[in-house]
């Protein structure tokens, strides 16, 4: 995570995915050009006060924000836990961000949609129609918002 505004942002994408998953797309694709999250929960039709109910909920039970906020409960000193995923990072190993689990492994892939795409079609026996699709393999800029750049981005340990 990098600052409070990272924090609230992936408060408020966790509260999408677990309560309306199918508006989740939709959202993130709007975040990405405005950075505006409360105009793109109100342009999604997404409920503001059931995200909101949930993020304070989900921010009690895994104190992210007590974690942010206390430089020494952050491992290495660098960057504060965010346990809402905790259980899933033990299990597969996860100790920073990106990390792409495919079928329980780990893989290694580029950052790029082309390259991301290749390597979750090659979970399947039978390539569904999506995985004949051309993305692009320009890497993603890091960070909020749209763009590329020529290096694979940064990462980050838990």
């Amino acid at each position: 995570m990098h600052g409070e505004k990272e924090l609230n942002e992936q408060l408020t994408q966790y509260c999408i995915q677990k309560d309306d998953r199918g508006k989740l797309s939709s959202y993130l694709n709007c975040f990405l050009i405005s950075s505006n999250s409360a105009a793109c929960i109100k342009s999604t039709g997404l409920d503001a006060a059931k995200i909101s109910n949930c993020v304070k909920q989900a921010d009690q039970e895994y104190k992210v924000t007590e974690k942010f906020n206390d430089k020494n409960s952050w491992p290495n000193g660098s960057y504060p836990p965010f346990d809402i995923y905790q259980a899933d990072n033990q299990k597969y190993g996860v100790q920073g961000s990106p990390t792409l689990v495919v079928n329980g492994a780990q893989a290694q892939a580029n950052r790029d949609s082309a390259s991301l795409l290749k390597v979750i079609c090659t979970a399947f026996n039978n390539l569904p129609k999506e995985c004949s699709q051309q993305l692009s393999s320009d890497t993603p800029s890091p960070g909020f918002g749209e763009g590329t750049s020529d290096s694979s981005g940064g990462g980050c340990a838990n």
